[in-house]
């Protein structure tokens, strides 16, 4: 179990997940890091098809569309002799993988988690396209 906040930055930084949050403060009691995502535009695809449907949803989607920069932050402290890690959900639990050393393990277990909510998503995209395309190849075929 890492007991020190100088430990936990060894350990930490050996971590991809950790590669992209800066350390912003570092004292004996804490740590604290911090993740600034930038913000996403909305597609410009789907705008054009929404514009040329619904035109009203296609202007709105186009000007009102789109994710906005987060700042995530996430701090380590020693009370009473344990590391507490707090802040951004996701970093808590990648801070408390690698105090408790089980991080190899637990990090490998979150990323195969993140891998299949990818995959569900892009089935339930997918799925409807299939079936359309295989129903009208039948269509045609007759």
């Amino acid at each position: 179990m890492i007991n020190t906040i100088k430990e936990f930055k060894k350990e930490a930084i050996n971590i991809s997940f950790f590669s992209s949050w800066n350390i912003i403060s570092e004292n004996e009691e804490n740590i604290v890091f911090q993740k600034i995502e930038e913000g996403k535009k909305p597609s410009c695809l789907i705008g054009f098809i929404l514009l040329c449907i619904f035109i009203i949803p296609g202007i709105l989607y186009l000007t009102l569309g789109g994710k906005n920069q987060k700042t995530r932050t996430l701090t380590i402290s020693k009370i009473d002799n344990n590391l507490i890690a707090r802040g951004d959900s996701t970093g808590v639990v990648y801070a408390n993988a690698v105090i408790s050393e089980k991080s190899k393990e637990m990090i490998s277990g979150i990323e195969t988690k993140e891998n299949i909510k990818k995959i569900i998503i892009l089935t339930i995209i997918l799925l409807p396209i299939i079936i359309a395309f295989a129903i009208s190849q039948v269509n045609g075929s007759k």
